[in-house]
């Protein structure tokens, strides 16, 4: 059977491994700090993140909420332009910190916030440097959203 040269190569680096080492590269970086958040749902107080140096990503490397450990991520840029950013992401992998859970224990209530399925959202204004982060949980029959204001600076960038 014959196999296109660029398949092959592909097939090959999968099962033999490959060699190339990967790095990633960005274009800027940033640290925003915000206010505490409307309607007091888990939405970040400190965001520490990078811009790919294609403009489609942002991968996070802090991620402050009180009351919640995060982790590293990947965002996904939405705009990217010389008046605005924004892009968002999910916290699939944030626990609440008193229990390690996902889900808060205290479940008879109907308006608990599932961490797995909210979706942040982060705006920046490049002139004004003001931005906004907004929490969305998706799980719910009827939205609940979290909102908090902030600032952001640029920092040298990350490697």
């Amino acid at each position: 059977m014959n196999l296109p040269n660029g398949l092959a190569a592909f097939i090959a680096a999968v099962f033999l491994g490959s060699t190339a080492a990967y790095s990633e590269t960005y274009k800027e970086s940033f640290e925003c700090t915000f206010g505490r958040g409307v309607a007091n749902r888990p939405t970040p107080v400190r965001l520490v993140f990078s811009v790919d140096e294609f403009g489609r990503s942002a991968s996070l490397h802090e991620v402050d909420i009180p009351k919640v450990d995060t982790t590293r991520g990947h965002g996904i840029i939405s705009s990217d332009s010389i008046r605005r950013l924004s892009f968002s992401w999910f916290g699939r992998d944030y626990t609440y910190s008193a229990t390690g859970l996902s889900a808060p224990q205290n479940g008879a209530s109907a308006r608990t916030v599932d961490l797995q399925t909210v979706e942040y959202s982060f705006f920046l204004n490049r002139r004004t440097m003001k931005a906004a982060v907004r929490s969305e949980d998706l799980g719910e029959s009827i939205p609940l959203y979290g909102n908090a204001q902030g600032t952001c600076q640029p920092i040298s960038t990350l490697k």
